[in-house]
This record gives structure tokens, sequence and C-alpha cells, in this order.
């Protein structure tokens, strides 16, 4: 069960970017990330939760929490034929994208 939100400020990070958390209920919490969700290769997030009065912080245990849209490449060109000097154009479609770059 997680902390009561009232007496804790609960941020979140994932791949060492801080996210905005939000406690939907008691025992949910939400992290979005302004930029989409940061690229990685391992779903481990962590949820910190800091007492506003002691600022002893809590931190959960990142094999309980799961990861929603997560980076994925939906689309990019291909067959591609560009001079020495540049002047080619090459688009990659998915979400996340800006996160990653």
């Amino acid at each position: 069960m997680l902390p009561d939100a009232s007496s804790y400020d609960v941020s979140c990070m994932f791949q060492g970017v801080q996210g905005n958390a939000v406690m939907t209920d008691s025992s949910t919490a939400s992290c979005t990330f302004d930029a989409g969700v940061p690229a990685g290769n391992a779903a481990i997030a962590t949820l910190i939760f800091k007492d506003q009065a002691s600022s002893l912080e809590l931190t959960t245990d990142a094999n309980g929490i799961t990861l929603t849209n997560t980076l994925t490449i939906g689309a990019g060109s291909s067959g591609l034929t560009c001079s020495f000097a540049g002047g080619c154009t090459y688009s990659v479609a998915g979400n996340g994208i800006a996160g990653a770059l």
C-alpha cells in the first residue's frame, strides 16, 4: 500500500529523468514526462515519497511498477539515396521520440 498522499510529496524518476507524479488514489500513482517516456532498455522506474514534516524519503520497489506508452518507433524513412554533400531528409515517427533525442 502506498503512503497517504496528503502527508508526502510524490515524485518519480525513470532513466535518470524526473517526471510529474500524482497520486490518483490510495494505492495508485501516475507519472508523466513532458517529452514522453524516456528511452531505455530496462523498465525500472522509481516513485519517491518525501515526508513533508521530517524529509524522510521512501522509494518503491521497481518490480511492482508498470510502464505504459513507452518509446516505440512506428515508422521511418527507408530506401534513401542521398548525395555525399547531404541534402537528405530522414524522418522517424513514434511515441517518446522527443525525449530520446
